[in-house]
């Protein structure tokens, strides 16, 4: 009788302890999903920064201001570095535009 309760017992000790921190770290498998996406999401704005700058040289306004939007919509989720080469594009595209306007 004593080796029943002492195994009842310590299958409730594995029990409660098991159940106590729920807290787990997150799966390995997720840390890579988001630096995979990050880097995607880079490259995707290097490229629309590359286009706009592109659409400027070819007085392709209304695909810079596009490709301007776009970044602008990513700007939260880009890095840092990122925030002032879009505002230098969106300067860029405006002066542009307003330049190709006197020029008859």
């Amino acid at each position: 009788m004593n080796w029943k309760i002492l195994g009842i017992g310590s299958i409730l000790a594995l029990a409660i302890a098991g159940c106590g921190n729920n807290s787990a770290p997150a799966p390995t498998g997720t840390k890579p999903a988001n630096a995979a996406a990050s880097v995607n999401l880079q490259a995707t704005a290097d490229k629309l920064l590359a286009d706009a700058a592109q659409y400027v040289k070819e007085n392709k306004f209304d695909l810079a201001d596009k490709a301007v939007a776009e970044l602008e919509k990513s700007k939260p989720n880009l890095p840092a570095e990122y925030g002032p080469k879009i505002d230098q594009l969106k300067k860029l595209v405006d002066t542009a535009k307003t330049a190709a306007k006197r020029i008859p």
